[in-house]
């Protein structure tokens, strides 16, 4: 995915295997940034934190309060690449770093829930095989 232009706060994104995406709204500059919010990104992230805490599968060594508190701050700024969200520059950053640490957090604890598994784990096989389906990028 790369940039080709922008203007008026909105950036055309090209897919290498599609083509141009069109104009994303791109009033706080995340497509800039390489970093895209789509609403697919964002559900996955709420289930992964969701499958963790619900059934126990949360490593110990991610924090829940601080997972939860950028997933609400993620969840705040509704999506960072939309119309309706104008943020200032400060809080554009802000926003940014907020969703890519929830996405972070996500990618661990995703690469965890994967790992107990294939160790035999039943109710992390059972999340892993939901959360597979819902990642919407994939990971070799």
């Amino acid at each position: 995915m790369r940039e080709m232009e922008s203007t008026q706060g909105f950036t055309n994104i090209e897919c290498e295997d599609s083509g141009v995406l069109g104009n994303i709204p791109d009033p706080g500059g995340c497509a800039r940034s390489g970093f895209v919010l789509t609403s697919d990104l964002r559900h996955f992230i709420d289930m992964v934190y969701l499958y963790a805490t619900q059934k126990g599968l949360l490593p110990a060594y991610v924090s829940r309060t601080d997972f939860k508190k950028d997933i609400d701050g993620m969840r705040e700024s509704a999506m960072l690449c939309s119309a309706f969200v104008e943020p200032s520059v400060e809080s554009s950053e802000d926003r940014l770093l907020t969703s890519k640490n929830a996405y972070m957090y996500a990618l661990i604890v995703y690469g965890s829930i994967k790992e107990m598994a294939t160790l035999g784990d039943f109710e992390a096989a059972k999340a892993y095989d939901v959360l597979k389906n819902l990642m919407p990028y994939k990971i070799f």
